[in-house]
């Protein structure tokens, strides 16, 4: 990859982090040996680039996913991380490309403020997925004004068009005595991604159809 390509990109993408409030840290993403090696070996290219700290941090970013072992443990999740999987290696086939390959004269990349773009986009949808694999819940308690009886809700986060996360999603899970343990009850959690994990995917699905 030559200087005008890393230049423009790593231009590109501090941007994109200042937007989204991106806090990209070595020590905090970068936790496996094979995630390790993986950077390492796209590394060798960008030797000489004059933004390799900025390349490594977004393929550091892209790579890790942090999820939680519970997350990956559910199996309703697979097709959900085939997808984001795809989507991650796409966005990487775009950002390490050269900008000879994306502005010839039928692309619709011919400023440096079209790939600029672009990345955004593909973070923010990056962003978007892995929400709706491992959603930010919170579990809420509301009491029924006429017959008191208490309820329990989920309530869950999304990031909007502006990259701000949101909290949109709030599903009804039943009342509070319907669990052994209330609110603690392991149960509560399970059925509580299950139904917001459906809400935040159909959401997805409206920006991104398939």
């Amino acid at each position: 990859m030559n200087f005008e390509t890393v230049n423009i990109i790593g231009t590109s993408l501090a941007a994109v982090k200042m937007f989204f409030f991106f806090f990209f840290t070595n020590e905090d993403l970068l936790k496996t040996a094979k995630t390790t090696k993986e950077v390492d070996d796209i590394m060798k290219d960008f030797q000489f680039s004059q933004n390799n700290n900025e390349i490594r941090e977004v393929l550091i970013w892209t790579k890790n996913d942090d999820f939680k072992k519970e997350t990956l443990r559910n199996v309703k999740n697979d097709k959900y991380i085939g997808k984001l999987n795809k989507l991650k290696s796409e966005f990487l086939d775009f950002y390490l490309k050269f900008l000879s390959e994306l502005t010839n004269k039928e692309s619709e990349y011919q400023r440096s403020c079209d790939v600029y773009t672009k990345i955004g986009k593909y973070i923010q949808q990056i962003m978007r997925l892995r929400m709706v694999i491992q959603p930010e819940l919170q579990i809420a308690m509301n009491i029924h004004t006429k017959s008191r009886i208490e309820y329990l809700a989920a309530k869950a986060f999304w990031l909007n068009d502006n990259g701000v996360k949101e909290r949109k999603f709030t599903r009804s899970l039943g009342r509070v005595d319907d669990y052994a343990k209330g609110k603690d009850d392991p149960k509560v959690r399970k059925e509580a991604i299950s139904k917001i994990q459906e809400a935040i995917y159909e959401a997805y699905l409206e920006t991104y159809p398939e």
